[in-house]
């Protein structure tokens, strides 16, 4: 048994690790592939926001879009707007590290904890006066040290710590207001601030003030004491806010002992010197840092100063987005490339197939006849004026004629014709998809219409149209005489009568079936560009590819697909 068990060993480790080598391919293969697809999402994003934003510059720049990408990105390159935005950015930046590098000075840094915590302490025991009335002694005791308190804004008996806090209390909210501020006003006080702290900052009478601060600290917690055994505890936290504020101060006090101050106001100067240095570079760059303080740049500015031609091409595929121009030029769309060329594919031999249809013909017509109709009573109105039964009867054939051009069966011929269009000449995939899901309504309603002989709607429209235009023969007979060129409609009525019997002969059992396997064909289309595609990864994993969609109209579709 033991010789057995010998052979089969190696076999068995080597199972293990087989294994084992699997399991760790299950499990971080496929984490792999959705970090890809996400990575791919987010760039593919990304680049058409870019392009669109890019295209809405050039916009801004020539009144009009274009799809030229070398013309597109050398106009953005030779823009200075963009180029003073971004060395705005780097000024405002480099002026808020040199705030925060002096405000984080320790001395610095310790000096404004220090006056901004007995700040506190003192607008504590102000705005909970009325709390302090509950009990006399506290209430006194509150006033007394609120009135020790302002010795430490006493410039005549601590001159140069007073001086110090003060600007540094002014440099901290400046630091904190930067924004608000013309950059190049913000450096000039700057300068002018940390100068005079940087004056003073050495004379600061720290020996005094820890002497004025011992006997007061001590009273300090000893008020905390009263207050939280009294009433009053149950109705502020006063207490526990004015022992922190304390604390904060005496922490500071300690560091400062601590600290090597002669390097640190050397330290100070330093970085007072760079301020200058950069309020120099400021007043030469007069154009730029005139503008207000500005963090960071605008997403949109971001995106343009940084696109490159890299960014007009999928990360998927590798295929260029498409940018579609409106007509009018209003506006640009820019769209993923992913699944066109194979949606394309699957719908232009459907839009073959439904171009062949023999009712469309006679739905066109029938729309066609109604607007030569609707010229013609037009031009009859112009030349017998004054007629008020014509000027009654022509406002009645627009509304029984648009009953016509609003009905479900006209507007399913509009949405199949579109579709026929757009899937043969459209480059846009959303706009491919939106039309094959109208054409498939369209075709549900003619497969309906015809399978079921449903021509009671259509029928009455007719009807209806048919006696208006004979009451508007009634009326040209009663004319005296009618001008040269006007006739009546009797021949209009008779085509409106062979169009609208040829929509209703053109329900073939031929049409029919084409009608059930076309509508089957664009399901799977529509389900095809919404689901995408699966590919094969190492054999036995699969990397989903689906089509990213297009900014337009300054909406972004992936966005527009959350918020539903």
């Amino acid at each position: 048994m033991a010789k057995v068990s010998e052979k089969g060993s190696p076999l068995f480790v080597l199972l293990i690790i087989l294994l084992s080598v699997a399991l760790v391919i299950v499990i971080t293969v496929p984490q792999k592939i959705w970090d890809t697809e996400k990575l791919e999402k987010t760039q593919a994003e990304y680049n058409m926001n870019s392009i669109y934003q890019a295209e809405k510059f050039y916009h801004r720049l020539t009144k009009k879009y274009t799809t030229d990408t070398d013309v597109l990105l050398n106009t953005l390159a030779q823009d200075s707007t963009l180029k003073m935005a971004e060395k705005l950015v780097h000024y405002t930046n480099e002026l808020r590290k040199l705030l925060n590098d002096y405000l984080t000075l320790p001395y610095v840094k310790n000096l404004l904890t220090i006056s901004q915590n007995i700040n506190r302490i003192s607008e504590d025991l102000t705005t909970n006066k009325r709390y302090f009335k509950m009990v006399e002694e506290i209430l006194s005791e509150s006033e007394q040290l609120n009135l020790s308190l302002q010795v430490f804004h006493n410039d005549i008996k601590l001159p140069n710590y007073v001086a110090t806090v003060a600007t540094l209390d002014s440099i901290y909210q400046l630091r904190r207001d930067l924004s608000d501020y013309n950059l190049q006003t913000a450096a000039m006080q700057l300068s002018q601030m940390t100068s005079k702290a940087n004056s003073h900052l050495s004379d600061v009478e720290i020996n005094d003030f820890e002497t004025q601060w011992k006997e007061l600290t001590v009273r300090i917690s000893a008020f905390v004491k009263k207050v939280n055994n009294s009433k009053i505890v149950n109705f502020t936290s006063t207490s526990d806010r004015i022992k922190d504020f304390n604390n904060a101060v005496n922490n500071a006090l300690n560091n400062i002992s601590l600290l090597n101050k002669e390097n640190n106001v050397a330290q100070a100067k330093e970085i007072q010197g760079k301020i200058d240095e950069a309020y120099q570079t400021f007043l030469k760059d007069f154009i730029v840092t005139n503008r207000t303080a500005q963090y960071r740049l605008a997403e949109q500015d971001s995106q343009v100063l940084y696109i490159t031609k890299d960014n007009f091409f999928s990360p998927i595929n590798g295929d260029p987005y498409v940018i579609m121009i409106d007509k009018d030029s209003s506006d640009v769309k820019v769209e993923s490339p992913v699944l066109l060329k194979e949606l394309q594919e699957k719908v232009q031999p459907i839009a073959q197939q439904a171009s062949g249809f023999s009712f469309l013909s006679p739905f066109g017509a029938y729309a066609d006849t109604l607007a030569k109709i609707h010229k013609k009573a037009l031009d009859i109105k112009k030349k017998i004026r004054r007629n008020i039964a014509i000027t009654i009867k022509n406002k009645e054939i627009n509304e029984s004629f648009g009953k016509y051009r609003e009905s479900i069966e006209y507007d399913a011929y509009k949405n199949l014709m579109l579709f026929i269009d757009v899937a043969n000449n459209s480059q846009s995939f959303s706009d491919i998809v939106d039309a094959s899901e109208g054409g498939r309504n369209a075709v549900s309603i003619f497969k309906q219409l015809y399978g079921e002989s449903l021509f009671n709607n259509l029928d009455s429209i007719h009807a209806k149209i048919k006696a208006d235009l004979e009451e508007y023969n009634d009326i040209l007979a009663k004319v005296r005489r009618l001008p040269r060129g006007v006739e009546n409609f009797e021949k209009d009525i008779a085509d409106l009568d062979s169009i609208n019997a040829a929509i209703k002969a053109a329900g073939s059992a031929t049409d029919a079936k084409m009608l059930e396997d076309i509508q089957k064909q664009l399901e799977e289309a529509i389900s095809f560009a919404k689901n995408g595609i699966t590919i094969p990864v190492y054999y036995i994993f699969e990397k989903s590819i689906k089509n990213f969609g297009y900014v337009y109209k300054n909406t972004r579709s992936w966005e527009e697909k959350k918020e539903k």
